[in-house]
């Protein structure tokens, strides 16, 4: 969806406040019709890859998925290669060292497959034993896949607790102990700290954990039992901006399907509530840090009632004057030229955007409309500035292609009118052009009137 329609859609929508560290919807992105897909963030050749997961509507029987998509921050395109990991359960990494995204599938049978961005290729079969829904990371200090616990394939009730490292080649066992069996959890690593953290995740017989661990290559080490309360189903992953773990929301025990964001700095958990607009609660997203663009893409994810939430990306917007200025001016009213005006700061994205217009006749002759363009060059072909006088409105000017138009309240010698502008950080910066029309009996042959332009600006 483009920032124009949005604008164009957001005449009717709720106002809300502003506030730096925000999701933001991302119109432009993978499938989100999905959940428990794999996803990493290819920086090679800067793509977010997703491969699987699962597609329902509930209640109606599922599908499980083999497809492999690439998005280069513009376009999704699904990709057809010659050979594929198994739809079903798989979890995936990014390995920074070989470049390429590492997956590793099951549940039957063990199997570990490399994506080139071209095809897939089966590393290894083995290694760990079958399961399903382990905790994966990549350690790219140590250059090495980290994989912990899961559910076992022969009793599923049977959670795992055993450690295992990929280096390329082979898998190796580490460790068997540490955090107490687990799958459903979620994993990623800390390049600051040079740790793999661990949180959360479904025990045999004790139900979801809320704790917080960390591997640090030969050591597991519980780090936090506070946080983000007990939950399976969530995903996690490294905002290499701001140096921090960011998790999101998942399944929680005894509460349900959650939208909330934490941050983990190496000692604790922080909620990130900016009290505004972002995903919907879902389990089972996806997640994945575009370094080149500064940014953490959300993909997917499902509630109880089947639905899928949309693309979303946690960004810091940067603040942004609001501009409001005239731009041309157009015909006389009986009473002067039709001018606009609004408060010092708007438009800006989350508030209201009051606009007043003076010199309408006193006692009202007809409605007012506020017209909204974004093209000053031509209307459906006709070159910009367009003469109404050939219309019967001498001296009028339509300075931007018309898209939408609101009704003004009108009054005694003005009106008014008041826009929502959303809580869309896509809007940031997006220039567009008002003008308003008063239909005025008598006054010249067409009996209307086309206000002088104003150019407006949202800011932040």
């Amino acid at each position: 969806m483009s920032r124009r329609l949005l604008l164009t859609v957001a005449v009717s929508t709720a106002a809300l406040a502003a506030q730096s560290l925000n999701w933001v919807r991302q119109y432009q992105a993978p499938s989100s019709y999905r959940f428990g897909a794999s996803m990493v963030y290819d920086s090679l050749r800067d793509r977010i890859v997703v491969f699987g997961g699962v597609t329902t509507i509930f209640g109606s029987g599922y599908t499980l998925l083999a497809d492999t998509q690439e998005f280069d921050g513009f376009r999704t395109v699904t990709m057809s290669p010659t050979s594929s990991p198994p739809a079903g359960a798989q979890t995936a990494v990014y390995d920074t060292v070989r470049r390429r995204m590492l997956l590793v599938a099951g549940p039957a049978v063990m199997t570990t497959w490399e994506w080139d961005g071209v095809n897939w290729t089966l590393l290894a079969t083995g290694g760990p034993s079958p399961r399903l829904q382990p905790q994966f990371a990549f350690d790219s200090i140590r250059g090495k896949a980290v994989l912990f616990g899961g559910a076992d394939n022969l009793n599923w009730a049977n959670r795992l607790q055993d450690t295992w490292e990929w280096d390329g080649s082979s898998w190796t066992q580490v460790a068997g102990g540490g955090p107490p069996p687990r799958s459903r959890g979620a994993m990623s690593f800390d390049p600051q700290r040079g740790r793999s953290v661990l949180h959360g995740g479904e025990g045999s017989t004790s139900g979801f954990f809320g704790d917080t661990w960390e591997w640090d290559g030969s050591t597991w080490m519980q780090m936090a039992t506070a946080g983000p309360g007990p939950r399976i189903t969530h995903a996690m992953t490294w905002n290499g901006s701001r140096g921090r773990t960011v998790l999101f929301g998942g399944v929680e025990q005894a509460v349900g399907y959650r939208s909330d964001t934490w941050e983990w700095d190496g000692t604790a958990w922080s909620l990130l509530d900016s009290g505004r607009p972002g995903p919907t609660p879902a389990a089972g997203p996806a997640l994945a840090f575009d370094s080149a663009r500064d940014r953490l893409i959300k993909c997917g994810g499902a509630d109880t009632s089947g639905s899928y939430d949309a693309s979303w990306c946690l960004t810091t917007l940067v603040p942004q004057a609001a501009a409001f200025v005239q731009y041309a001016a157009s015909c006389s009213g009986p009473h002067g030229h039709l001018a606009l005006s609004t408060v010092s700061n708007a438009p800006a994205i989350g508030t209201s955007f009051p606009v007043w217009v003076n010199s309408l006749p006193d006692p009202v002759a007809g409605p007012a409309f506020l017209f909204f363009g974004f093209d000053t060059a031509q209307w459906n072909g006709t070159p910009l500035p367009l003469s109404l006088d050939p219309f019967g409105a001498p001296g009028c000017l339509v300075h931007a292609a018309p898209i939408a138009s609101v009704p003004m309240s009108v009054g005694p010698g003005g009106g008014y009118a008041n826009i929502a502008v959303p809580w869309d950080g896509n809007l940031l910066g997006l220039t567009f052009y008002l003008q308003v029309g008063a239909v005025i009996p008598g006054f010249n042959a067409a009996g209307f009137v086309l206000g002088d332009s104003f150019r407006a600006q949202i800011g932040l």
